[in-house]
């Protein structure tokens, strides 16, 4: 009797000793289909609200055409309440939903509202914070959180599909706390200047077969229909455009170094001729604006094809010689003559062909945009819009409530002006004033680019220089950035944010 009594209580302590540690919360899952982490960091009322946070890892990217939905949903005591769902979207399907938001009608986003959107791709950000907030409902005290992931293919054709499942006691336990000052930054964008004239210029390279010591192009010679097409179309990708005036064509002909130099020159400056007379009469472009001239034999492209060589033995006594003899007829016999001709081989057959080129660069200017054209323009051909009008229409999405396409329109125009300091300014001042951490770290790039400009000893650099320190909690820093410029109305601002920030 006394053995079961005392086998009895070490069960019952067994037991009690054992149920916390099962009921131990999870806070972190993987979805059933592999493809997402999910971390909790907080499932709590706060006042009248009820606050989710997430911390969404993506486990591979998302491939091109393709788009992941995260879809969490709140369910107790037989309620339920889906959230915001969150998308990634691969590169084709980002293109996409760019476009179709820039395209769309006012009456269509008034309805649609701003999707919250991700690229599926960043290799450098892959954790994502969520947030949701919804009006709070007793039911929710005890609600478990399910966090379903949906891949579909870019048709909406369903693919894989996931789920992770968290119970109310899995959230981390917080302490009700006093919100915390939510910390407003004031900015100060630059305005772009008005670029008149907008001149631009497109390029490119045409590898076209010719009849031995001749110059006469014929479209039935090796590759010459293809590439002929591929310089068809970018003349006329210009000239069709609609917006744009060819200002000049420019072509130079180069040869592979073997035969006489003299002899090489003419051949060059002849072909590029002959290319001259063929695209004027394709397009009806005045012949006065195209120049033909003689590039001449292309040492520095055989040079940069031979370092990238992992074949040739002899690549760097080929590369002696062609960076150290100045002599070019001494050159092309030293190649000639290296290891017994068996290296000049080689490069006859692999690298030659390729140095046998026309360079072509269409010149031309574009007209102003207004800032509806500017909508459709950006997502076409966004080297043609000018800094100033990227500016205008960041502008107007911002009016519109639109901060994804502001941010996005900021973000084509620092890729399309990576070393115009204008550019980076505002596109980090964009990336700040969605106050999310990882568009912060963006903003801190975009503003170290430029730290050895000119533009980092004006007020609107080192006011940006003042939010990115504050935004990161760093509050001594900020207030020397924003001390430096007081005269600035916004930095003037931003002290005053900053007061109350170490007041809370």
């Amino acid at each position: 009797m006394k053995f079961l009594l005392k086998a009895t209580l070490c069960l019952l302590a067994f037991i009690q000793w054992i149920a916390p540690q099962a009921a131990e919360a999870q806070t972190t899952q993987r979805t059933s289909d592999g493809l997402v982490e999910v971390t909790v960091k907080r499932m709590q009322r706060s006042g009248s609200v009820f606050n989710v946070d997430l911390d969404l890892r993506l486990l591979q990217p998302v491939r091109s055409a393709k788009k992941l939905e995260i879809a969490p949903q709140l369910t107790g005591n037989g309620e339920s309440m889906d959230l915001e769902s969150l998308t990634f979207l691969g590169k084709d399907q980002m293109r996409a939903h760019r476009r179709h938001m820039a395209l769309r009608s006012a009456k269509k986003a008034e309805k649609e509202g701003t999707p919250k959107v991700e690229v599926g791709y960043d290799a450098e950000h892959p954790t994502t914070s969520y947030h949701a907030t919804v009006p709070y409902s007793p039911w929710m005290d005890n609600a478990d959180l399910q966090v379903r992931s949906i891949l579909c293919d870019c048709d909406g054709t369903p693919g894989s599909e996931g789920v992770a499942q968290f119970l109310a006691q899995d959230a981390p336990e917080l302490p009700e706390v006093k919100s915390a000052y939510a910390y407003k930054p004031h900015l100060a964008f630059i305005t772009p200047e008005i670029e008149e004239p907008k001149v631009r210029n497109k390029s490119g390279n045409a590898h076209l077969v010719f009849a031995s010591n001749r110059w006469a192009l014929r479209s039935d010679l090796g590759d010459n229909q293809r590439e002929l097409h591929q310089l068809k179309a970018l003349v006329g990708d210009v000239q069709n455009d609609g917006y744009s005036q060819i200002l000049s064509i420019e072509l130079a002909g180069y040869a592979s170094p073997e035969g006489s130099q003299s002899n090489n020159l003419k051949l060059c400056e002849n072909r590029a001729a002959a290319i001259a007379d063929y695209l004027a009469g394709e397009y009806g472009v005045r012949r006065s604006l195209f120049t033909a001239h003689a590039g001449g034999e292309d040492w520095d492209s055989l040079a940069a094809l031979v370092r990238q060589d992992t074949v040739l033995d002899e690549k760097f006594d080929v590369l002696n010689i062609i960076d150290g003899e100045p002599d070019v007829e001494a050159r092309k016999a030293k190649l000639k003559n290296l290891n017994y001709g068996q290296p000049y081989r080689y490069l006859l057959d692999t690298y030659y062909p390729q140095l046998r080129r026309v360079a072509i660069t269409v010149n031309y200017m574009v007209k102003p945009f207004s800032v509806e054209e500017a909508r459709e323009v950006i997502n076409r051909q966004p080297q043609n819009l000018s800094l100033n009008e990227m500016f205008l229409l960041a502008n107007d999405y911002k009016e519109k409530n639109d901060m994804n396409s502001f941010a996005e329109v900021f973000e084509t125009s620092v890729r399309m002006f990576p070393d115009n300091p204008v550019a980076n300014l505002n596109a980090a001042l964009a990336e700040l004033e969605l106050q999310v951490p990882k568009r912060t770290e963006r903003a801190c790039t975009y503003l170290s680019r430029i730290a050895n400009t000119p533009l980092a000893q004006t007020p609107e650099y080192f006011n940006a220089m003042g939010i990115c320190a504050a935004t990161k909690g760093d509050y001594e820093q900020a207030r020397q950035y924003f001390s430096r410029c007081e005269a600035l109305p916004a930095a003037q601002l931003n002290l005053q944010e900053l007061t109350k920030l170490e007041q809370q």
